[in-house]
């Protein structure tokens, strides 16, 4: 039970972590997902190099194990509690690299020593012969403590303390942790025989490829046999693809469909589940029948992928989470039943690792720069299914392989020719593809004994809809970097251009170049932003005007001659988009000459210390989420001493999931400031004609400085106050609290 309560302790601590360091550095680094990328690539390789140093320590003696890994917690105590960095640690370096630094100095050492805790323990555990010396429970108790920690943070520890209690509080669970293990160590000592002799595990009960509660071996690879160079090669290609998956699942859902509150817990927590649930017990999973389930969860996915169907959203992402979870299920099976004897159990962890991290940089740095749409997910889907567990007793010849690959393609191109020559009767050619997709897919559903020919057949579909016409608008540019995915839209009835980052509309120019200058979208001159300048065109006169966040820059659609606009823009693939003349004019037409600064828009406003702005609009997004270390108490402070004393503070907070004017309230009364809002919400038909969206606005000003015409306008009015809402600072945040359903 020890064993189990610190492998679940440590997975816990290893979890929670990662959100709490990563939250400290934002306000130096910024929000952008170069420093997103950089915390996520130390974490995967801090992960591999807790592992490689667990193998590489689990093949020495106990004695000199104990004492060395002792060593490593008691040193990483010296650098606790964790605090927040009070300035980069190389100025001059990028800020990745700086922050990488900072992780390294300041959580390098207990990051290693938790993430080596897990392989450790089972490696320890073995050598007792606990349970009939069967350690891999261990590891499912570990990505359980994971699951609760995903979970618990954003929506218990997060909303209850700040980030200084949080890391105090980590530090006791980490001195409590290091405590258990010490006496972990000190009884396998008192027990062990041989404390200074070479390490030995029991093999005869968990030999290599067996079913995890099953006692006859299952595997050619058993205890005392070199571990082969495929046995590598399959651990690792297997969790890289795993991860491939999860991350191509997770962009899919928040960039293609909808930006939904915490949508990385919930495949995530579904990856860490799978584990638990094979490796808890590989029999009662198929006693289940979770594999078999794979075709009816899977095939209804492909046809909506390949239709481009977006039906509601829960059951959308119900669909896609279910087949997910199967397809992950499967792999992990595949990856128990190739696990080598337990004596070799630490290697195991190091390649799994190996293809953790070589999954995430794969996604993260490279797969970028090959797709402009999110493609990495579907060829993760039909990869998946080649490589789950096999019925057949032995390997296809030649000329299986070929009839297999030969029905799948068939398959799918029988259902294009449908399409175009069997049309339906009185229905559009929606309808008709649907059918015939959907009729091939259930055809498909014959192939699944043959994981060829059922994943050939997948692929085949998933082809033919990328040959079938997009009916939620025809795409002018994709594009995508590191910081996401990007689309330009046209409408069916060639009025719009819809500039889409990360499914959420960021900008909307009517295509008549008439009306090349008009501000659409959140912007409309009827809408809060043309209240602020309609009643301080006078104010603002010639002064400078400054604006986080460019979307296609129709802001600068409001610019009076002889004004200085400034815009701060943290992705440069934005302002190329924005530029672009055969896509959008706005931004050229209104504010050519306008100045253009890249890099986070807090981080860059504390660096132009001579700017007062008449007026400063706070318009940077995230998707659909406004970055939380801009909308702190530091962050405010920071923009009232970027405008004058008569300066204006403009919000957007336009929002699906979050309620943030409660936020700004407590920040405005914090502050003593003014603060009025308008949520422009009634649309007539003529607005929707012109482009115009729902949007929500506040303004903020010193005392006595709000504009005279909106504190006079009924549609603006005092926000509600939330006295409930603890102040958002840089210490303290919670997404989960100004949550709205």
């Amino acid at each position: 039970m020890v064993y189990r309560v610190c492998a679940f302790l440590s997975a816990f601590l290893l979890f929670s972590l990662e959100p709490l360091v990563v939250k400290m550095a934002l306000p130096l680094y910024g929000g952008s997902a170069a420093v997103w990328g950089a915390a996520y690539l130390f974490f995967t390789l801090a992960l591999l190099c807790g592992y490689l140093y667990a193998h590489m320590l689990a093949r020495q003696p106990l004695l000199q194990q104990v004492i060395i890994h002792g060593a490593l917690l008691l040193a990483a105590v010296f650098v606790l509690p964790i605090r927040t960095p009070s300035q980069a640690a190389c100025s001059e370096c990028p800020a990745p690299l700086s922050l990488l630094v900072v992780l390294i100095e300041r959580i390098g050492l207990p990051f290693m020593a938790l993430s080596a805790t897990s392989p450790l323990l089972q490696a320890w555990w073995a050598r007792r012969g606990g349970e009939a010396g069967n350690p891999y429970a261990l590891f499912a108790f570990s990505n359980l403590g994971s699951i609760v920690a995903l979970t618990a943070y954003p929506f218990a520890v997060e909303p209850l303390l700040g980030l200084s209690v949080q890391s105090l509080v980590w530090t006791g669970c980490y001195v409590m942790l290091m405590l258990v293990q010490f006496a972990i160590a000190a009884n396998l000592l008192l027990q062990d025989k041989n404390p200074a002799g070479a390490p030995t595990a029991r093999r005869d009960a968990s030999s290599a490829g067996r079913p995890l509660n099953q006692k006859t071996p299952a595997n050619k690879e058993q205890a005392g046999s070199p571990i082969s160079r495929g046995s590598r090669t399959k651990w690792t290609a297997i969790s890289a693809l795993q991860v491939l998956l999860l991350l191509g699942l997770t962009n899919h859902l928040s960039t293609e469909i909808a930006p939904i509150p915490f949508v990385r817990t919930l495949p995530l927590a579904l990856y860490l589940l799978a584990f638990v649930v094979v490796f808890a017990g590989l029999r009662r999973l198929r006693s289940l029948g979770v594999i078999q389930a794979l075709p009816f969860t899977l095939l209804p996915v492909i046809v909506l992928l390949a239709l481009h169907e977006k039906v509601s959203l829960v059951p959308y992402v119900a669909l896609h989470l279910a087949a997910f979870f199967v397809l992950l299920v499967g792999l992990t099976a595949r990856l128990a039943l190739l696990r080598p004897p337990v004596a070799e159990l630490t290697e195991f962890y190091v390649w799994v690792a190996a293809g953790g991290a070589l999954g995430g940089v794969v996604e993260v740095f490279l797969v970028p720069h090959f797709f402009t749409t999110i493609a990495e997910y579907p060829i993760a889907i039909v990869l998946a299914c080649l490589l789950l567990p096999s019925s057949a007793s032995r390997p296809a010849g030649w000329f299986r392989w070929v009839l297999d690959a030969g029905a799948g393609i068939l398959l799918a191109f029988g259902a294009l020719l449908m399409v175009r020559w069997a049309p339906l009767e009185h229905a559009g050619i929606a309808a008709t593809e649907r059918l015939w997709l959907a009729i091939a897919a259930g055809l498909a559903l014959l192939f699944f004994r043959r994981r060829l020919r059922f994943a050939i057949a997948v692929a085949a579909l998933l082809a033919a809809g990328a040959i079938l016409p997009d009916e939620n608008g025809q795409p002018l540019l994709r594009e995508r970097n590191f910081f996401g995915s990007k689309r330009v839209v046209v409408d069916s009835q060639q009025r719009f251009h819809f500039f889409v980052s990360a499914g959420t509309i960021h900008g909307i120019q009517l295509v008549d170049p008439g009306s090349a200058s008009e501000p659409a979208a959140y912007y409309s001159r009827s809408g809060p932003l043309g209240d602020i300048f309609q009643w301080g065109s006078e104010r603002f006169g010639n002064r400078e005007i400054g604006v986080v966040g460019m979307g296609i820059g129709s802001t600068a659609c409001y610019r009076q001659p002889g004004q200085r606009w400034t815009f701060y823009e943290l992705d440069p693939a934005v302002v190329a988009i924005a530029r672009d003349p055969d896509i959008f004019s706005v931004f050229d037409t209104c504010g050519a000459d306008a100045t253009v600064v890249l890099g986070d828009g807090r981080l860059r406003l504390s660096e132009d210390v001579s700017r007062r702005y008449a007026l400063l609009i706070l318009d940077a997004y995230s998707g659909d989420q406004v970055p939380v270390h801009l909308l702190t108490r530091e962050a405010l402070a920071l923009y009232l001493a970027r405008i004058s004393n008569d300066g204006i503070l403009a919000f957007h907070i336009s929002n699906r999931n979050f309620d943030l004017a409660p936020v700004l309230t407590a920040l405005a009364a914090d502050a003593n400031l003014s603060v009025l809002e308008r949520d422009d919400l009634g649309l007539s038909m003529e607005d929707v004609k012109m482009g115009k969206m729902t949007s929500r606005w506040i303004v903020m000003a010193r005392q006595g400085q709000m504009l005279p015409g909106i504190s006079a306008d009924p549609r603006w009015h005092m926000p509600t106050a939330n006295p409930d809402l603890p102040l958002w600072t840089d210490d303290y945040s919670s997404l989960a609290r100004v949550l709205q359903f």
